[in-house]
């Protein structure tokens, strides 16, 4: 098995204050969720230069909240991490022979997968998620097989948890301010004699 390793930019996919929230079980089968790409590619080598978090609703009542931090390189949506009930996937790489969909993989083909429509780094706002898959272990005749499972499946973008989490963005980049004593002046007059020589 081949080991990737990702850039340091990639580790720029922090999800810190992304919360999520939720109490859904697995789910068995979706066709929502893209089949599994035939000798998927990405490159573990692109760089991120910019990220942004989205929020979305999942499920049939739209009662499962998750955050993705999507990774860019120019307007390529490069990568994704999603964060579903307080737990983080690995960063989650794109697979660049998929044209269907924007299909993101963890490093090794049993890993996390997470799918939305065909989107830029500009209309990846306007497009809802597909759903989020893991590998489980299941007996198919005999023989122990690599399955993906649903997580969760038919994600609405959430555009006011979106927003929120923008206005948190922009919070946590802009600069510190600084706190500044005043202090008072006192004028003084103060008479220097010189000696005369």
């Amino acid at each position: 098995m081949k080991k990737i390793l990702l850039p340091a930019a990639a580790l720029l996919l922090a999800l810190t204050g992304c919360a999520s929230h939720g109490d859904k079980s697995p789910a068995t089968q979706s066709a929502a969720v893209p089949a599994a790409t035939a000798n998927p590619t990405v490159n573990p080598d692109m760089k991120i230069d910019s990220q942004k978090a989205i929020a979305y609703t999942c499920g049939t009542k739209g009662d499962t909240k998750l955050t993705v931090m999507y990774g860019f390189s120019g307007d390529t949506v490069a990568a994704a991490q999603v964060e579903l009930q307080g737990k983080a996937t690995p960063v989650l790489l794109r697979v660049t022979n998929e044209g269907n969909y924007n299909k993101f993989m963890s490093a090794s083909p049993e890993g996390f997968v997470w799918a939305t429509p065909v989107a830029t780094k500009s209309s990846l706002e306007q497009v809802n998620g597909l759903g989020l898959a893991q590998p489980s272990i299941q007996t198919v005749k005999g023989k122990q097989l690599i399955v993906p499972q649903v997580v969760t499946q038919n994600c609405q973008l959430d555009a006011q948890a979106t927003a929120a989490l923008a206005r948190q963005a922009e919070t946590a980049t802009a600069a510190p301010v600084k706190h500044v004593k005043k202090t008072k002046v006192i004028k003084t007059t103060k008479k220097v004699v010189k000696a005369k020589k």
